[in-house]
C-alpha cells in the first residue's frame, strides 16, 4: 500500500492539486472499530497540515472521517523530503466497554459512569478519568449490596464507600479487590499518590475482577436454587 495522499490546495488564488507522502494510513475505522484499508478519497492541504478524507469500506458503516497529517522534520532517506506524520482522525465513536447481562441489570448507572471515565480516557483526559472510574465503583458496590445482598438502602448510600466495602460484603473475593480498587481510586482524587507504582491500568484491571466476581457469586446462587440439593432415596 502506497504511503501517498492527493489532495488540493492553494497557490497565488489558484487551486493546484499533487500527491503528498505520509507516514502511515489509518488501518482501523474510529467510528466502527473495524480493522480497514480505508479509501482514500482525497484531502487539502492548508498551513502546512494536510487534511486527508477517508471511507470505511465496511458495508455496514461506509462512514467518512478525516485523517490528520503535520510537516516533519526529515531523518535518515526522507531528510529532504520528509513525510506528513499521522496524528490522529475525527470523528470518531468510544467504542464502550461492555460488562455482563448480570452487572448491566446489578447497576445501570455503574455502566454509564465507566463509559464516561472510559472517553475521557480516550480523548487523553487522563487526570480526571480515574475519579469517573472511582465514582464507577461506588455505583456497583452500593447497588450490589442494595439489591442483590439486600441492605438497607439509607444505610449503604449514607456510609463511606471503604465502609460499605469492609462492614457489608462477605465474599473475601469481592472484597479484596473492590477494596484494593477503592485505594487505587482514591488515590486518583487525591493530591498525593499512595500507590505510585500503580495506575489507570491497576485501577481497571481491580474494577473489572470486583465485576467478575460479582457475577460469579449471582450465577453460584442462581444454579444453586435452580438445582438443589435432594435427599437420597434409602439404598441408593
Amino acid at each position: 500500500m502506497s504511503l501517498t495522499i492527493r489532495a488540493n490546495y492553494e497557490d497565488e488564488h489558484a487551486i493546484k492539486t499533487d500527491t503528498f507522502k505520509v507516514d502511515s494510513i489509518p488501518d482501523y475505522c474510529p467510528l466502527c472499530h473495524q480493522g480497514i484499508e480505508p479509501i482514500r478519497r482525497f484531502g487539502w492541504l492548508e498551513d502546512e497540515k494536510l487534511y486527508a478524507i477517508f471511507q470505511c469500506p465496511k458495508k455496514a458503516c461506509k462512514a467518512l472521517f478525516i485523517g490528520l497529517y503535520y510537516v516533519t522534520i526529515g531523518l535518515g532517506p526522507d531528510i529532504l523530503d520528509p513525510p506528513f506524520k499521522y496524528k490522529g482522525c475525527v470523528p470518531w465513536k468510544v467504542k464502550k466497554k461492555v460488562f455482563q447481562e448480570e452487572i448491566m441489570k446489578t447497576s445501570p448507572k455503574f455502566f454509564v459512569i465507566y463509559n464516561q471515565a472510559k472517553e475521557a480516557e480516550d480523548r487523553g483526559l487522563k487526570e480526571i478519568c480515574g475519579a469517573g472510574y472511582r465514582r464507577a465503583l461506588e455505583f456497583l458496590i452500593k447497588d450490589y449490596l442494595i439489591k442483590v445482598k439486600g441492605k438497607k438502602s439509607k444505610e449503604i448510600k449514607e456510609n463511606r464507600l471503604g465502609t460499605c466495602i469492609e462492614n457489608y460484603i462477605d465474599s473475601p473475593n469481592i472484597k479484596d479487590c473492590a477494596k484494593r480498587a477503592a485505594w487505587l481510586g482514591n488515590d486518583e482524587t487525591h493530591y498525593i499518590r499512595i500507590w505510585k507504582d500503580k495506575d489507570l491500568e491497576d485501577l481497571k484491571d481491580l474494577i473489572e475482577l470486583t465485576a467478575n466476581w460479582i457475577r460469579d457469586e449471582h450465577l453460584t446462587r442462581r444454579i444453586k436454587e435452580e438445582m438443589p440439593e435432594k435427599t437420597p432415596k434409602i439404598g441408593k
